[in-house]
């Protein structure tokens, strides 16, 4: 496989062309280049295989070469490798059929290398066969032929309805009908499972549909180039056509359940019209099963629940703006209350792919995280068994699971939190009685055992009462006044008291003993020392 780097930025290049053994994995990078115009010179005479493209350049956009080599080089495939993280260009780089969208930020080699190699696998996928009519002629597996045929339908590469239309019924589908629908069966490993072959039509599950289609109206179902179940569909009745596909999605998903126990989603695109617009349908089908993340359920339809969304979108950025302004882990409600905003928003607008959802959740924890070590927890325990963040956002199936882990994080922050504030309230409270001992001789203020605490004195007060059930000033004058007890019994006259214990005064040391003892100076030494 033939690569090629275009990226402005020198240790870019060099960085994606050492950091992976490229020779070793079966790669020749053919070029790098710095702007468009030299990226398209090495195109063209190397035509590789996959381009790794920048979209931010000094003159043109990175999108601008990928438009333009589409049309020049339709066997190439791109993957964006860029520092932009823009709900716009990952809209922009999905209508230009872009393979994959990866951040500089975040990925890493072995990111990167797996990236290449499932694009690479997509391209000696397509390149199997060729669609010759010598060669389709030889061909004894036209199920893959067919299927071959479709894969480049779905990515635009084939867009002729005649030359669609022939094909289909040269395998027996009746196109005629002018209501065309993609639809897609999610079924996950119950179905296909992982290493069965998907160029053939005995698989079980697709022979099943197969027959529960022919019955319905007409089409051809089986594994695209993407691993999903991909069905096309032409309804019998013009005038009906939304209930017949909506009656065969419900044949289908009864019938599965009933012969394999499994209960699949099914995403279903718009009533398409003809079938020069298979990609377009593909791509509706797509974004109509996203929804399964979002709302749960089990059957999808890309026309039925389109929604004004750049109003939502804003409000979606604003709640995740007010989680990470937020400095103040205690304040749980307000956290909590905006990811729920998020989900809903999320749940509603159905704007983002699972990958950026994800990534907006994930986003919100490296912040929790990070406050959690300003704050001293140990990150290591708030993980636990999870090698590292990313895993709160792994192997999740809603958009529901994603804010449960989230809240669950959340909440174990806040308790190791509250566990550290009452260590430290119960060290603090040891400190100021331990200074509060050691300084009865001298004038002791809140300012000063502020100091030895690194509290304010109001929270420090607070505490203090919270612990003991004793105001902290009343504590001092306590400890005071018993310390001035043993004094007046060694032998000290009040004035001596007075001055040894550090009181203003005489009539102020006389007011706070007889206010903490029930009795003046006099009167005590003389009850205690009468015969």
């Amino acid at each position: 496989m033939k690569l090629l780097i275009l990226d402005d930025e020198p240790l870019a290049r060099i960085g994606i062309r050492t950091i992976i053994p490229w020779k070793q994995k079966g790669y020749q990078i053919v070029g790098e280049a710095g702007n468009i115009e030299t990226a398209m010179n090495l195109a063209r005479r190397h035509r590789p295989d996959i381009i790794l493209v920048d979209i931010i350049l000094p003159e043109k956009s990175g999108f601008e070469l990928i438009e333009q080599l589409h049309e020049e080089l339709p066997n190439s495939r791109f993957i964006i490798v860029s520092c932009v993280n823009d709900v716009e260009c990952y809209k922009k780089a999905i209508s230009l059929g872009v393979s994959e969208y990866l951040l500089k930020s975040t990925i890493t080699p072995d990111e990167l290398l797996q990236v290449v190699e499932k694009v690479s696998e997509d391209i000696r996928k397509e390149r199997v066969f060729d669609e010759t009519e010598n060669e389709e002629m030889n061909h004894v597996n036209r199920f893959v032929v067919l299927s071959t045929f479709l894969n480049k339908a779905l990515k635009g590469q084939i867009s002729d309805e005649q030359q669609i239309r022939q094909k289909l019924e040269s395998y027996g589908v009746n196109s005629i009908s002018k209501s065309v629908y993609i639809f897609l069966l999610s079924s996950g490993e119950e179905l296909m499972p992982a290493g069965i072959r998907t160029d053939t039509d005995e698989i079980p599950v697709l022979k099943l549909c197969q027959e529960i289609i022919n019955d319905t109206g007409s089409g051809f179902i089986y594994r695209n180039y993407e691993d999903r179940i991909t069905g096309i569909f032409f309804g019998h009745d013009a005038g009906n056509s939304d209930q017949s596909i909506e009656y065969l999605c419900q044949r289908i998903q009864a019938t599965v359940e009933q012969m394999f126990d499994v209960h699949p989603a099914i995403s279903v695109s718009s009533c398409l019209k003809n079938s020069e617009r298979l990609k377009e349908g593909y791509k509706q089908a797509l974004e109509a099963l996203d929804r399964q993340f979002f709302k749960g359920g089990r059957l999808y339809y890309y026309n039925r629940e389109k929604i004004e969304k750049e109003e939502l979108i804003q409000q979606i950025i604003e709640e995740k703006e007010n989680i990470l302004s937020n400095q103040n882990l205690f304040d749980t409600n307000a956290i909590k209350e905006s990811i729920k905003r998020i989900t809903t928003l999320l749940s509603i607008t159905v704007a983002f792919s699972q990958h950026h959802v994800k990534m907006i959740f994930l986003d919100i924890i490296y912040h929790l995280l990070e406050l959690s070590r300003k704050a001293n927890l140990d990150i290591k325990e708030l993980l636990g068994d999870c090698p590292d963040p990313s895993f709160f956002v792994e192997n999740v199936s809603s958009i529901q699971e994603l804010k449960v882990r989230t809240e669950m994080l959340l909440s174990t922050i806040t308790k190791e939190l509250r566990d550290l504030a009452i260590d430290r309230q119960s060290n603090a409270v040891k400190v100021i009685k331990q200074y509060v001992s050691d300084h009865l001789q001298e004038m002791i203020s809140l300012k000063r055992l502020s100091e030895q605490v690194f509290l304010s004195s109001n929270y420090i007060s607070r505490i203090f009462r919270k612990r003991t059930g004793e105001a902290l000033v009343q504590y001092i004058s306590r400890a005071k006044v018993d310390k001035a007890k043993e004094l007046l019994l060694s032998g000290q006259t009040i004035p001596e008291v007075t001055e040894t214990m550090g009181f203003s005064s005489e009539s102020y040391f006389i007011k706070v003993f007889k206010k903490t003892s029930g009795v003046t100076p006099f009167q005590y030494t003389k009850k205690i020392l009468a015969p």
